[in-house]
C-alpha cells in the first residue's frame, strides 16, 4: 500500500489527465466487484485535482475508444484492456513490486 501511495505521488506530477483518469478507474475496478463504477466527473475531477471539463474531454476520448460506458453518475467498463493500455507503467508498478 505504501508503495502505492508513493507511485501515486510521483505519477500525479509527471502523468496525462488521460492517464490519470484510466489509472482512477483501474485501481476503483480492482476493488469493485463488477464493471460499473458509481461517480461523477465532478467527484473524480476533484480527486484527481484537475477540472470537470478536462475530466469529460478524457472521458470522451474514452467512450470513443470503446473502454467505459458513461451515464449519469456511473461509469461501465467495456474494455480493460484499453484502459490499461493508456494507464503507462505507473499503474502497474506497485503490482510488479508485490510479487518481488
Amino acid at each position: 500500500m505504501f508503495t502505492q501511495l508513493a507511485q501515486n505521488v510521483v505519477s500525479s506530477r509527471h502523468s496525462s489527465i488521460d492517464q490519470k483518469l484510466c489509472r482512477w478507474l483501474l485501481e476503483r475496478l480492482d476493488r469493485s466487484l463488477g464493471s460499473e463504477l458509481k461517480a461523477t466527473q465532478e467527484n473524480i475531477a476533484n480527486l484527481l485535482g484537475v477540472r470537470r471539463e478536462s475530466i469529460t474531454a478524457s472521458a470522451a476520448k474514452l467512450q470513443a475508444e470503446g473502454a467505459i460506458q458513461c451515464r449519469r453518475g456511473v461509469i461501465e467498463v467495456l474494455d480493460r484492456s484499453i484502459l490499461e493500455g493508456n494507464a503507462g507503467a505507473c499503474y502497474f508498478a506497485p503490482r510488479l513490486a508485490m510479487q518481488e
